[in-house]
């Protein structure tokens, strides 16, 4: 689709791996918010930088995505939520982030 411009069902994307699920419309709200709230329990600095990351690297070629991604994963190893996930793995509890 990203090059011939051609449309796709979304069974045939789903099929293909590009999509996650799929659902009835009236139940798109619903999972939504379903999927929404597994992501706001994550860390606001890992979900920032993996946005970037998969939003930059869509039409690099694989080395030079692999080097792109490199940056984030070293900006997200020094951040104070990466330290906050080891803690709570190590003390088994939940993680706990600050919206810093």
């Amino acid at each position: 689709m990203l090059y011939t411009g051609q449309p796709t069902s979304a069974q045939d994307t789903f099929q293909l791996g590009a999509i996650e699920s799929l659902v009835e419309p009236s139940e798109v709200l619903t999972a939504a918010r379903s999927l929404a709230t597994v992501i706001a329990k994550k860390s606001p600095v890992a979900v920032r930088l993996a946005k970037e990351a998969l939003n930059g690297i869509e039409l690099l070629d694989p080395l030079h995505r692999y080097c792109f991604e490199q940056g984030f994963t070293l900006e997200l190893y020094a951040s104070s939520d990466s330290d906050e996930t080891r803690a709570a793995f190590v003390e088994k509890r939940s993680a706990e982030f600050s919206e810093d």
